[in-house]
């Protein structure tokens, strides 16, 4: 992916101001469902673990 100069210097502007940038098409769809995957099942696992231990 090529950026211009420009907005690279938009995206660090929105960076400092919300914490975050959105890179459309920066992962592949493929990478994305593997995250999305590993990410339900970290929450899986927390909710399972609080539901028998209760919150910290």
């Amino acid at each position: 992916m090529t950026m211009k100069s420009s907005e690279v210097t938009e995206m660090k502007s929105d960076f400092h101001r919300d914490g975050f940038v959105i890179i459309h098409g920066f992962v592949s769809p493929v990478v994305l469902t593997e995250l999305q995957e590993h990410a339900q099942s970290a929450v899986q696992c927390l909710d399972s673990k609080y539901k028998k231990h209760g919150l910290p």
